[in-house]
């Protein structure tokens, strides 16, 4: 499990999203593992994840405030 918290970093740095996310080793044939995740109930509902490449992940904050 992964820990997201995104703060503001301007004083007093309100935290804008918090939550988690399931990370795990996927592991197919003979190649090299990859990543595979789960967001789960408890991921900020004002955040996506986007997957770039077998271990590449980009994390948006799409809006403010939870």
């Amino acid at each position: 499990m992964c820990q997201i918290s995104v703060r503001e970093t301007a004083w007093p740095g309100q935290t804008m999203a918090n939550g988690s996310i399931y990370f795990r080793w996927r592991w197919e044939g003979e190649g090299e593992p990859t990543v595979a995740f789960r967001q789960s109930e408890g991921f900020p509902s004002n955040m996506s994840l986007r997957e770039e490449g077998d271990n590449s992940f980009t994390f948006s904050l799409d809006k403010r405030g939870f």
